[in-house]
């Protein structure tokens, strides 16, 4: 440990010699009182004293040495732990030099210790604990208690360190020790700490969502954001201590203090459309997210709360939009197959009593006239134009019978759906060579026509795809029907496809078939993958009770 004022002595002189000479003089003046010579027994007697005391004196002196042998080690000790004290001790002198110091305090001036003696500790000081150091020395020989202060120690080209000063003032009251505790982490993490909490800060208050700070035991609000307050139109003074459902919260729920139970059991809520009141009572719809989380060694809860009102209203049209389009998409089929009713009836009642008509003509003519007439040119063929004719007119029939097939299937309305799906699945292995099989536990059904009819069609475009599509050899059709549902499947082994990449592509046979589906309140499913085949599944609700029999 370096001192500044080391003991010196003064008198070269060593105590045992002064001792001795006063002991003899005391002596000598002892014998001059005494009168007479000594007996045996008092001279023995007087020998042995002086023998006792010798060995006292000894052993007194052993003592001493021991006790200044354990003095010199606890000094040694004392000087060890107080160089090589992690924390950094110095002593300064009432006008704030440096007296001594330890290797930790050294560390943190930023310099040897043999160099600091005699400087003056405000110089490590930054500008502004410069006051701090002075307000601090003076309390310190002023009050002669322990005082305390924070100060920061500026080195050149060295980030600043932060030191807690411990001190007290010696009785002489000329110095004073001085223990430095480095906070500089502690103040690094109280400045992030303000930096975080004013940004929290700024954060709370410009946020446009609406937060609400509640107490985790009693659910009062114990902090709002001005959002918020302009969001329920309530002053802020009116919302601090209320609870949840006094500021329109839950207000519509049944049981609202058992929503804030949960909300302290599952520590997390979360409501997509909750409704609100304002305080003038008007209705809106906020997204909610309720979390848990510490704060200064308590829970507290955080409310976020987003007015989605022009957002809920936004989808509610585009909803609305789409119910419409689909009820629009709905009357369109159903004026669509009665058009084809109609245009079906006028060809058959019309155009095919024509055809009929004009054959049953030909047919006369052809019984009336001979082989052939033969005139001045030579033979006219005139029976064999006559079966031309007829052959022609045949042939309008059939392409007559097929246009009404797709226009308006008779055996739809004659038979019913289940023979209908049949006879189609038989036509389409007569074109296409592709096998279908046809299973159904049903024997027969009867639907509303609107049901049927979209079934129907759905099935023929199916097959439609699978042809030009598919790849397929065989095609397996179920339809199967509950209480509520009545539900077509079509699958097949074709090649298949990725229905990601189909969603990317405008193919309107598909997205025609959903939205079809769909204006029924139906559902439709798409499943398939490269080289494992497709399959549709179409179910409808049932408008009207089915009739078995």
């Amino acid at each position: 440990m370096t001192n500044k004022n080391d003991d010196k002595k003064t008198d070269g002189t060593k105590p045992s010699a002064n001792f001795r000479q006063k002991a003899e003089e005391k002596l000598k003046a002892n014998q001059s009182k005494k009168k007479g010579t000594l007996s045996d027994i008092e001279t023995y007697k007087l020998i042995h004293e002086l023998e006792v005391h010798q060995i006292e004196l000894e052993m007194q002196q052993e003592e001493l040495k021991l006790a200044n042998e354990l003095a010199e080690a606890a000094s040694v000790q004392y000087t060890q732990l107080y160089d090589f004290a992690p924390s950094g001790y110095l002593t300064l002198s009432s006008i704030g030099e440096i007296l001594s110091l330890n290797f930790a305090a050294a560390k943190l001036l930023g310099n040897d210790r043999g160099n600091l003696i005699d400087k003056h500790f405000s110089t490590f000081l930054s500008y502004h604990s410069k006051h701090i150091q002075g307000s601090f020395l003076d309390a310190l020989f002023q009050s002669q208690v322990t005082q305390t202060a924070e100060v920061e120690i500026a080195l050149k080209d060295k980030p600043p360190v932060y030191l807690l000063l411990t001190g007290i003032a010696d009785d002489s009251n000329s110095f004073c020790n001085i223990t430095l505790t480095d906070i500089t982490e502690r103040k690094i993490a109280e400045e992030n700490f303000k930096t975080s909490e004013i940004r929290y800060r700024r954060l709370f208050q410009a946020s446009k969502d609406g937060i609400l700070i509640l107490n985790f035991d009693t659910g009062f609000i114990e902090d709002v954001n001005p959002y918020l307050c302009e969001m329920l139109l309530y002053p802020r003074e009116a919302v601090l201590g209320k609870e949840l459902w006094e500021i329109g919260l839950y207000k519509d729920m049944a049981a609202n203090k058992e929503e804030f139970l949960k909300l302290k059991k599952t520590k997390y809520v979360k409501y997509d459309d909750l409704p609100l009141l304002t305080k003038e009572g008007q209705p809106i719809w906020v997204e909610f997210v309720s979390n848990v989380y510490e704060e200064s060694s308590r829970l507290v809860i955080q409310c976020n709360i987003r007015n989605i009102t022009d957002r809920k209203k936004a989808a509610d049209e585009i909803e609305y939009s789409t119910i419409q389009l689909r009820q629009l998409t709905a009357h369109l089929q159903t004026i669509l197959e009665e058009e084809r009713k109609r245009i079906a009836r006028e060809i058959h009642d019309e155009l095919g009593q024509q055809l009929t008509a004009i054959k049953m003509d030909l047919a006369w003519i052809d019984k009336k006239i001979p082989e052939d007439i033969k005139v001045a040119e030579g033979i006219i063929p005139i029976k064999s134009k006559l079966k031309n004719l007829l052959s022609l007119v045949d042939g309008s029939n059939e392409s007559i019978r097929k246009i009404l097939n797709e226009l308006r299937h008779g055996i739809l309305e004659d038979n019913g759906l289940l023979e209908a799906l049949e006879w189609q699945g038989n036509q389409f292995t007569e074109v296409s060579g592709i096998s279908v099989k046809f299973i159904t536990s049903e024997v027969s059904l009867v639907l509303s026509e609107e049901i049927a009819n979209c079934l129907f069609r759905l099935y023929q475009e199916s097959l439609t795809n699978i042809a030009r599509h598919a790849q397929a050899t065989k095609v397996i059709t179920s339809v199967k029907i509950n209480k509520e549902n009545i539900i077509l499947i079509v699958e097949d082994d074709g090649k298949g496809f990725d229905v990601n990449a189909l969603q990317n592509k405008k193919s309107f046979g598909i997205l025609g078939m959903k939205e079809r589906v769909l204006s029924l309140n139906g559902k439709i499913e798409l499943v398939s993958a490269k080289g494992k085949g497709t399959k549709i599944e179409i179910s409808l609700p049932l408008k009207e009770p089915i009739n078995f029999k």
